[in-house]
């Protein structure tokens, strides 16, 4: 008999890997609940939520991490978001660590003082596409997280 029919759907990633639950930014009364990679997986915790946030205010719980406006204009660009979204597929099925700062699409935005942070040894992080670092590394060593499983930490710790 072979194929009938056959069906495509494009999987949808986040510049993060996290969907996006909550108000649209910059949009009244308009609700996003999407960028959910594994399919229906929580679909149930999303919806019951979004639900809280639309009918009573605010969700039962934190929703920062999945909320839509966690993003800048600047991490909106298609640069951004095409580099972003490859290097979140590229990590689909690899060990996830605490404290993880993944490169790709960076630095997008840096602070006057970038640069002399860097020529103290800075190891940056970015946040809502912001370059700052994380931790100053001593001189005469390289500045990088080192992730281990074993200590559930970054080399940070040990500086």
């Amino acid at each position: 008999a072979g194929i009938k029919d056959h069906i495509n759907g494009p999987i949808a990633y986040t510049p993060d890997g996290n969907p996006m639950v909550g108000p649209a930014w910059g949009l009244r009364n308009f609700w996003l609940s999407e960028g959910h990679s594994f399919g229906i997986t929580a679909a149930g915790g999303s919806g019951r939520h979004l639900a809280e946030w639309i009918v009573e205010g605010s969700p039962s719980i934190d929703m920062n991490g999945v909320d839509p406006r966690r993003f800048s204009a600047t991490q909106s660009t298609r640069d951004f978001i095409k580099a972003k979204n490859e290097e979140c597929y590229e990590h689909v099925f690899v060990i996830h660590y605490d404290f993880e700062e993944r490169t790709a699409a960076r630095p997008a935005k840096t602070s006057q003082i970038y640069d002399r942070q860097k020529s103290l040894n800075a190891a940056f992080g970015q946040r809502y596409g912001w370059e700052r670092p994380n931790w100053f590394a001593p001189q005469g060593s390289e500045p990088f997280n080192e992730y281990s499983f074993h200590t559930r930490r970054t080399n940070w710790f040990e500086t």
